[in-house]
C-alpha cells in the first residue's frame, strides 16, 4: 500500500494520499486519497506498481536460477 501511495503522490492531480494501519496486529489498512478523480488515480497507480513488480520479477528470474 505504501508503494501505491508513493505512486499516487507522483501524480500532479493528487493533492493527498495517506495510508494508516488500524492496528499492528491486524491486516486492516485505510487509504485516503484527495484528488480530482481518486478512483482513476488509484487504478493508474496500482497498475504502475504491478508493472514495476513484474519487471523486477523478470530481473530476478534472469539473474537467479530457479529450480
Amino acid at each position: 500500500m505504501y508503494i501505491v501511495q508513493g505512486e499516487l503522490l507522483k501524480s500532479s492531480t493528487t493533492q493527498f494520499a495517506g495510508v494508516i494501519t488500524k492496528h499492528p496486529l491486524t491486516d486492516e489498512l485505510n487509504m485516503r486519497v484527495v484528488s480530482s478523480n481518486p478512483l482513476k488515480d488509484i487504478v493508474k497507480a496500482t497498475n504502475t506498481v504491478i508493472e514495476g513488480v513484474t519487471e523486477l520479477k523478470k530481473l530476478f528470474a534472469s539473474k537467479i536460477k530457479v529450480n
